[in-house]
């Protein structure tokens, strides 16, 4: 864990979120390609050559008011070691990256746009927004499909203590999971690919996928 004298900003909040400590060695490293759009939206940031982005389960402990999609301390000046941006695992790559655009912005030291402080006065503006906008440069990547243990994910959490079995349709888009308790009615449960991450939908009974 990683103290730090700065704000902790975070994207879906309602106002900066203050901290007094973030694990910013948590989850582990996004892929490449949405560090390098990421970085090149900001290159006046002092952490422009140097920022990494981690992907973890919770980038900021949940509250009842506050889930947040990422987080990043806020520049810009910061040292090396906090030039870091989290965000959330179960975000589809195409959302991942705009969100990472998003938090970078926050390390290069603009905050949102109902905020008191600086904000990018171009393009870029729609990206500081708590919902951050969609990034041109994120469209080059490809979506992911679905993988089966993904699915299972999506459905244990809504569905815990349950053996879960999952079988794909489409292709990895969309999945169909049963989940079984020793006591209890097994569940049907369909599970496909939003900007969003996986999502798992429970089917009523004789309810056709």
């Amino acid at each position: 864990m990683l103290a730090l004298a700065s704000v902790i900003a975070a994207s879906l909040s309602p106002v900066p979120h203050d901290a007094a400590q973030i694990d910013l060695t948590a989850g582990q490293p996004a892929p490449r390609s949405i560090v390098e759009i990421a970085r090149a939206a900001w290159p006046e940031s002092p952490c422009a050559s140097t920022a990494s982005v981690r992907l973890v389960d919770e980038p900021l402990p949940p509250t009842d008011t506050f889930w947040a999609l990422g987080a990043a301390p806020l520049g810009p000046n910061l040292p090396p070691q906090m030039c870091v941006a989290l965000v959330r695992r179960t975000l589809s790559l195409r959302r991942a990256c705009d969100v990472a655009v998003h938090e970078l912005g926050h390390l290069a030291g603009y905050v949102h746009p109902d905020e008191a402080g600086p904000q990018p006065d171009d393009a870029r503006a729609p990206m500081m927004a708590h919902n951050p906008g969609s990034w041109p440069a994120c469209d080059a990547l490809d979506e992911k499909p679905l993988t089966r243990a993904t699915a299972i994910r999506a459905v244990r959490r809504v569905a815990p203590r349950r053996t879960i079995a999952c079988v794909t349709i489409k292709d990895g888009w969309y999945y169909l999971c049963r989940a079984r308790h020793p006591s209890r009615r097994t569940i049907r449960y369909t599970v496909e690919v939003t900007d969003e991450g996986p999502r798992a939908v429970k089917l009523a009974r004789g309810e056709r996928p």
